[in-house]
């Protein structure tokens, strides 16, 4: 297959060569009921499309497509899940990326498409770029592209040393710049010229253009970030809103930036997030037509609103990592036959048809819908077997089983069955789980900190399936448990540099059953998603990767 064809379908046209351009101007999370936004999504290799003219998306490509001609103004409003930490981009993961998406802009974005499992880079603040042998990578920058008109910027053209300044600030080796992993690969980034930036790698990095399409990876100005130490408190960037208000348990509002310097948008005037966490409390909204958006229905009300004849609902298999997330310094669970064991007790059968209600797929280490992932089948200790499970234990020197905690964030809507059924399986070889609960923040903090015995989670979804590998990097920026070996250091870094597809996955397959017989975490199930909209928002679609329907909001409109 060679390398010509990895990039050729990754940078997609699939008619350009690798050494020509593959840019050209074209087109190269938590379930809390409304955009409850945590990580990513996952990359779709069988998405393919024509090129889009220079400048930006046709209008129409997405979920919903229209006929019409684009209309200027409005208010778009969906539900902000939880109040925003700080706005700094490349430090902040969930419940702000959506806000980043509109407020800033990277290299890179996703292509809208009616395939909601699709994750197809086009141009964004480069108005093309080329990788002309497997270590350079070169962007020229869209010449009109500007920064916000706010001080200290003021409008100015976004540059080359803004791409430099930015991509080495997310390479910065402290714990809160957790995408550093991402771009572990970059060894220099250098500014050409005003509009020209090269990236060289040491080695071939297969997931490079997705990970430069990613919601957090956006190029910020140099100067503002200088002056202030960080952007924690401030929201000035390149994207198609402005972040006009926003006032703790209140809520957001982003303005619509007047000359976007990208064609396509924004045709909304305003977008409101007001802050709400109770799903109850936002399905309401919605079907009081006080939102117009709601992500993440509940099961039971889909019926009744695709019903409707003003509504439009869609449905996709969500990617998050819905996983138990195992701290392997901590007695007993360091033996991983202790591990093993709590594993081959959970029925993900249970999890996916009681406790997802028939909505779910039991998963292997990696979300079941992601690209090369492995099915729990093939995995031998995500076989449900109690009596081997018991035979561990004793094993391991604990045929009573032991006690330990569950760390549990407050307010979990529909997550939190899930959990009550994992935490009950695990009786069964008397481990005895409680949970302990944090406020969201406290939670993050926790988590971050490897503060937990077990941590039942879900979210951490990418767009690339070397996100959820380098989770297990011993030197990872997001390895929540003390995970991985130099043996699996050196197979997640191998795939890393492999562009023949074929070669890849059985790489990534390796790479699974490494970490299945380890067991640094234990996969559950994921479960199907029913996004909703009113279909007076033309040119909008829902996605599995969480922000990407943010960017589409950017070239929306309402009818009347």
């Amino acid at each position: 297959m060679g390398q010509q064809n990895y990039w050729q379908r990754e940078g997609k046209p699939t008619t350009l060569n690798r050494r020509r351009l593959l840019g050209a101007g074209a087109t190269t999370g938590l379930g809390l009921g409304a955009f409850a936004l945590v990580g990513c999504g996952d990359d779709d290799d069988d998405a393919t499309s024509s090129p889009t003219p220079s400048g930006g998306s046709t209008p129409g490509a997405s979920a919903t497509t229209s006929t019409a001609q684009p209309k200027q103004g409005g208010t778009a409003k969906l539900a902000q899940p939880r109040d925003l930490p700080h706005y700094d981009p490349h430090t902040e993961t969930y419940p702000a990326g959506f806000m980043v998406s509109l407020v800033h802009a990277g290299l890179l974005k996703f292509k809208q498409a009616d395939d909601p499992n699709a994750l197809q880079p086009e141009a964004y603040l480069a108005e093309s770029y080329e990788q002309p042998d497997a270590t350079t990578f070169t962007v020229k920058l869209r010449p009109n592209a500007t920064f916000h008109d706010a001080a200290p910027v003021n409008g100015r053209a976004v540059t080359a040393d803004d791409v430099k300044f930015s991509f080495e600030r997310i390479k910065t080796d402290k714990p809160e710049f957790q995408r550093r992993t991402f771009f572990a690969a970059v060894q220099s980034i250098t500014a050409i010229d005003a509009t020209t930036v090269q990236f060289k790698l040491d080695k071939a990095f297969a997931p490079l253009p997705i990970y430069l399409a990613d919601t957090w990876n956006v190029v910020v100005p140099k100067e503002l970030v200088e002056a202030k130490g960080d952007m924690r408190d401030t929201a000035i960037g390149a994207g198609p809103f402005t972040l006009a208000s926003y006032e703790k348990g209140v809520g957001l509002k982003m303005s619509r930036v007047e000359e976007f310097w990208f064609t396509g948008g924004p045709y909304i005037d305003e977008v409101q997030m007001p802050v709400m966490s109770d799903t109850a409390a936002i399905l309401a909204a919605f079907r009081a037509k006080q939102l117009d958006i709601m992500r993440g229905l509940p099961w039971a009300e889909v019926p009744g609103l695709q019903k409707s004849s003003d509504v439009e609902v869609r449905d996709y298999t969500n990617v998050d990592n819905q996983y138990v997330r195992i701290n392997t310094k901590k007695k007993p669970l360091d033996d991983p036959r202790v591990r093993q064991a709590m594993s081959m007790v959970i029925d993900r059968n249970v999890v996916a048809n009681g406790a997802f209600q028939g909505n779910g797929i039991p998963c292997g280490v990696f979300p079941s819908a992601v690209k090369w992932a492995v099915k729990p089948g093939d995995l031998e200790f995500y076989k449900t077997d109690v009596k081997a499970a018991k035979e561990l234990l004793s094993a391991a020197g604990y045929p009573d089983g032991f006690e330990i905690e569950n760390l549990y964030p407050s307010g979990s809507g529909k997550q939190q069955d899930m959990v009550a059924v994992v935490i009950d399986q695990l009786r069964q070889i008397n481990i005895k789980v409680t949970n302990k609960t944090l406020e969201y923040g406290a939670y993050l903090q926790a988590a971050f900190s490897k503060e937990f015995d077990i941590n039942i989670h879900w979210g951490n979804r990418y767009d690339e399936i070397d996100g959820y590998a380098i989770e297990y990097l011993t030197t990872g920026g997001r390895n929540f448990g003390y995970w991985g070996s130099v043996e699996l250091d050196k197979l997640i870094l191998a795939q890393r540099e492999t562009l023949d597809e074929a070669q890849r996955g059985k790489q990534l397959e390796d790479i699974q059953k490494k970490i299945g017989e380890e067991m640094y975490t234990i996969g559950i199930a994921n479960w199907k998603d029913y996004d909703a909209w009113y279909k007076k928002l033309q040119n909008f679609g829902t996605s599995v990767h969480w922000y990407r329907p943010a960017q589409q909001l950017a070239q929306a409109w309402i009818e009347a």
